[in-house]
């Protein structure tokens, strides 16, 4: 299974925010191989199992259609229903700028973000899913350390970088608390203050 996450054990991340929030309502824009997936429908069946939660994860990828490093639907569907976690997580195909229009306003209680992060993607990401965001809600996105700015592919194609951003985004600003976990690949997670 391909993910920078690994290395640092992020999965327990996923885990424990889940686990502690008590999401039930969860999106996750891009899969890969499903490693952030697992672990994010592992929580979700702890607490279904644990408190009675009704909850879901929509996770949506471009699939073989996203012409950089991408991973195989079917291949990540047989490894959660290998894990048994087929009741809390449903896989689709769709464009990650496109899918915020599934969700009614205030739906939405945990949302991963990992789609070749850059600064941009986490303004457009911030523009178009806070009016989905749920007061407590959580934003985790890849990303958010000065390391994680400088990896190969950010340089060469002179992508914005993620650091700045966070501290200078009016949307996260006014309406979050955030902190980055900052192994890399880093994780920015922002919880939205306002119930």
């Amino acid at each position: 299974m391909r993910s920078f996450y690994i290395a640092n054990n992020y999965g327990r991340v996923f885990y424990g925010l889940i686990e502690a929030y008590r999401s039930v309502h969860c999106v996750e824009i891009g899969v890969l191989d499903g490693y952030s997936t697992l672990w994010i429908a592992k929580g979700l069946k702890f607490t279904h199992e644990r408190f009675g939660h009704e909850n879901h994860l929509d996770a949506y990828d471009l699939w073989e259609d996203y012409q950089y490093k991408h991973g195989d639907m079917e291949s990540v569907q047989k490894t959660i229903d290998a894990e048994g976690l087929t009741d809390f997580v449903t896989l689709h195909k769709d464009d990650a700028f496109e899918v915020h229009k599934n969700y009614d306003k205030k739906s939405v209680s945990f949302l991963h973000v990992d789609i070749s992060n850059d600064g941009e993607i986490l303004e457009r990401i911030m523009e178009l899913w806070h009016p989905k965001m749920q007061g407590g809600a959580i934003i985790a996105f890849e990303g958010g350390s000065k390391e994680r700015d400088k990896v190969e592919w950010m340089v060469k194609y002179k992508k914005k970088p993620i650091y700045p951003v966070i501290y200078k985004n009016k949307i996260i600003n006014k309406y979050y608390v955030y902190g980055t976990y900052k192994l890399f690949p880093s994780l920015t997670v922002m919880m939205n203050k306002f119930g």
